[in-house]
């Protein structure tokens, strides 16, 4: 299990804060929780994310992630998407 995400960053944001935010958001809501994140972009990110290890992100994990991109002021809106099956999704 795993789950799509999509975040759109502040177009005002200088080079180094937005690699900031970017190297925070992989630290802190991705490494720090046990996850992987594949996807990327410019100003509009999305991915998806899974477990690091064998097995499934959980709600717990959701919520994890959720929580994060609601606090950064930097990110003016996001969507986290329902868990789905990582490898067969419908």
């Amino acid at each position: 299990m795993g789950f799509e995400i999509r975040f759109r960053i502040a177009k005002d944001l200088d080079e180094a804060a937005f690699n900031a935010l970017i190297d925070a958001f992989i630290e802190q809501a991705i490494e720090a929780n046990g996850l992987m994140f594949g996807g990327g972009g410019q100003r509009e990110w999305e991915g998806f994310v899974t477990l690091e290890r064998r097995g499934s992100a959980t709600e717990e994990h959701w919520q994890l992630v959720q929580r994060w991109l609601e606090k950064q002021p930097q990110i003016l809106e996001h969507q986290v998407g329902p868990l789905v099956d990582a490898w067969y999704p419908a």
